[in-house]
């Protein structure tokens, strides 16, 4: 399975996929790491990654290390079902 160009006319789409997606995997402690992902949600419009970088960071940072995985965990989920329904919505409504 070869790599997916990135849209040269819109590049803050492969940077907020890249950095949200890092940000997931680091789970970092403090909110204002996501500042980056929510100046690229601005630009491309994908409001469900604004779950795992300043919400999610914002629950850990309040509630204590326990809600980590938690936090993050819903996170996730969040952007897998904003991108499920994305494609959903593109795709169109099956008909029989």
């Amino acid at each position: 399975m070869g790599a997916v160009p990135g849209d040269p006319g819109r590049p803050w789409s492969g940077a907020l996929s890249v950095t949200g997606a890092a940000l997931l995997v680091v789970a970092p402690a403090y909110p204002w790491y996501g500042l980056l992902v929510v100046a690229l949600v601005a630009l491309d419009g994908r409001w469900e990654w604004l779950a795992p970088s300043p919400a999610a960071a914002q629950v850990l940072y309040l509630a204590g290390a326990q809600a980590q995985q938690p936090a993050y965990g819903a996170a996730l989920l969040a952007v897998l079902a904003g991108a499920a329904a994305r494609r959903r919505a593109r795709v169109g409504p099956v008909t029989e």
